[in-house]
């Protein structure tokens, strides 16, 4: 007799995703409405403190701009970011977004998004 796996809400999707970045960074898990997923102090508190969201959907502009307004400094996807919302952050805020880990920026030179670790193939930045 074989047994199916279930399938997981998506509910629970997002908080498994947030606890894994809580994991990921080392911060504090709070999960709770009106509140950032996760806070990270920087220096042992002297320098203030990252509010991290963890988001296990694709994240577009106005969603982006909900949590840049609410004062969220990184922002995670599992899925990833679309391209206005990426040219957003990088221009308008000071805000960093990151996809499965890995740091995203966008080239004003030739309009594509790059892994920050892999450089632009512009050669620009």
């Amino acid at each position: 007799m074989s047994y199916r796996k279930r399938r997981v809400s998506t509910y629970n999707i997002g908080r498994i995703y947030e606890r894994s970045i809580r994991a990921r960074t080392g911060g504090q898990h709070l999960g709770k409405p009106g509140n950032p997923d996760i806070i990270k102090k920087k220096l042992w508190g002297l320098l203030g403190e990252n509010h991290i969201e963890a988001k296990a959907g694709f994240v577009s502009l106005p969603q982006l701009k909900g949590e840049v307004h609410k004062g969220r400094t990184h922002v995670y996807s599992k899925t990833g970011f679309s391209e206005p919302a990426v040219a957003y952050a990088e221009r308008y805020s000071n805000v960093k977004l990151f996809r499965r880990g890995r740091r995203i920026r966008y080239c004003f030179r030739c309009h594509r998004t790059y892994y920050d670790d892999e450089g632009c193939d512009c050669g620009w930045w």
